[in-house]
């Protein structure tokens, strides 16, 4: 199983953009996926 990433542009914001560094605010939430993509878990990062 590998992680799935989502890229993710925030609205009005182009691919080469840069506004500054990206610091997490929050705690990452991992999803684990099968071959056909169906959920098989999830959990945050600790």
């Amino acid at each position: 199983m590998k992680p799935c990433s989502m890229p993710f542009s925030p609205p009005g914001s182009t691919s080469t953009e840069v506004t500054g560094p990206a610091f997490p605010y929050g705690v990452p939430l991992v999803y684990e996926l099968d071959d056909d993509l169906n959920r098989l878990r999830h959990y945050y990062l600790e």
